[in-house]
């Protein structure tokens, strides 16, 4: 779609919990890491800088979950990564909070729906 802004996240594993953030913009809402390209930036290097910059960690990206509109005009480019490790070094100046949560504890979180969305896609594809 024209005049969307790109954007990535990814969907972190970590054993049998998934990486959820509450960033400083929707502080009483629970999203995945992630954040707007930069200049030239494929969406897989997007996803793999906002992490490390957000929350420390190194990710191994496996798939592309889907892509997904947000109301304020960004098309988020969202991954199903895993991590080495689950020790969270937060930037506290992007993020409010970081933790681990089970799918059956996320699905009951406050979530942006674009993660909602995201989060369902998981979901229906593990079946």
């Amino acid at each position: 779609m024209p005049g969307l802004l790109p954007a990535a996240s990814a969907l972190v594993l970590r054993e049998r919990t998934i990486l959820f953030v509450r960033n400083t913009r929707t502080p009483d809402r629970w999203a995945f890491p992630g954040g707007k390209a930069e200049e030239g930036e494929t969406p897989e290097q997007t996803a793999i800088r906002e992490i490390k910059e957000e929350v420390g960690l190194d990710i191994e990206l496996a798939k592309e979950l889907g892509r997904y509109v947000t109301a304020s005009g960004f098309e988020i480019v969202c991954f199903v990564a895993t991590a080495g490790t689950p020790d969270l070094r937060i930037d506290t100046t992007e993020i409010v909070e970081a933790r681990w949560f089970d799918l059956r504890e996320a699905l009951n979180l406050d979530l942006i729906p674009t993660v909602r969305d995201a989060l369902q896609d998981f979901r229906a594809a593990k079946g």
